[in-house]
């Protein structure tokens, strides 16, 4: 899957991931940048991965890749409803969050 932006809404909570997509560059597992895993059982859960692209490196050279994590509470009873507002959501301005009832 090619994608710069994943998106997970769970029953209370949510969850966007950004990584930018570099133009022309060729990414592992026939051109995927993302990657979702899952499992139901015996323990549930949902891993999502978003890929940098392939790049050969000599020794002592480095390379860094920045992702964004958004992390928020759910406000909308719909989840389609939910994924808008999500993604209407820019990186630089973080989500709305529920105040903590502690």
């Amino acid at each position: 899957m090619r994608a710069a932006t994943l998106v997970w809404i769970g029953a209370t909570e949510l969850l966007r991931i950004d990584s930018a997509l570099v133009a022309g560059a060729k990414y592992p597992d026939d051109g995927c940048s993302a990657e979702v895993y899952t499992n139901a059982d015996p323990l549930p859960y949902v891993e999502l991965e978003l890929l940098g692209p392939l790049a050969s490196l000599a020794v002592g050279e480095s390379i860094e890749r920045v992702s964004t994590y958004t992390l928020g509470r759910r406000t909308e009873k719909d989840p389609a409803t939910e994924i808008k507002r999500l993604l209407a959501v820019s990186t630089d301005s973080p989500l709305p969050t529920a105040r903590d009832p502690r």
